[in-house]
């Protein structure tokens, strides 16, 4: 017997793609992606694999197809990345199976996702600084403005009243 590994889907790839990952073979639904990893058996041969991502309104979308070769014995580890635009192919990396590269894998796509929330909460953030920043300076200015006209206005008065 060969087997087919489709890796795993972390929870923070659920919360950040969404939707359910299924998976053909041969053109025929064998079942989704799960929380742990989808173990397959199969005689040794030549499968063709399609993966695709769930969407709003029961579409389909990110669709990706590989075809494998799996020998006697061998275990080879299906990854699905789906596409960051619903109009782009997701992707499939295919490579020997062992749980510790699986969960290496796994930890490594959780660690990117995080390092990725966290640069774009910080750019939100620095964002929301320098707006802020140049509100107060909006402000700072126009407050100024009304200030010097308003002191040019009493010289211009004061003026205009001495030479009266």
């Amino acid at each position: 017997m060969a087997r087919l590994v489709f890796l795993r889907r972390t929870a923070a790839e659920v919360s950040l793609t969404g939707g359910e990952v299924y998976f053909d073979i041969n053109g025929k639904n064998v079942g989704r992606l799960a929380p742990t990893d989808c173990f397959v058996d199969l005689p040794a041969g030549t499968y063709q694999i399609r993966m695709y991502k769930s969407h709003n309104y029961n579409t389909m979308v990110g669709f990706a197809s590989v075809s494998v070769t799996v020998s006697e014995g061998e275990s080879l580890m299906l990854r699905y990345t789906p596409p960051a635009v619903v109009s782009q192919p997701g992707n499939i990396q295919v490579s020997n199976y062992t749980p510790a590269l699986a969960d290496e894998v796994a930890q490594s796509t959780v660690s990117q996702i995080e390092a990725d929330r966290t640069a774009d909460r910080i750019k939100a953030e620095n964002s929301r600084r320098g707006t802020r920043k140049a509100v107060k300076w909006i402000i700072i200015g126009s407050v100024a403005t009304g200030v010097l006209i308003a002191i040019s206005w009493i010289a211009y008065f004061a003026v205009f009243m001495s030479i009266l």
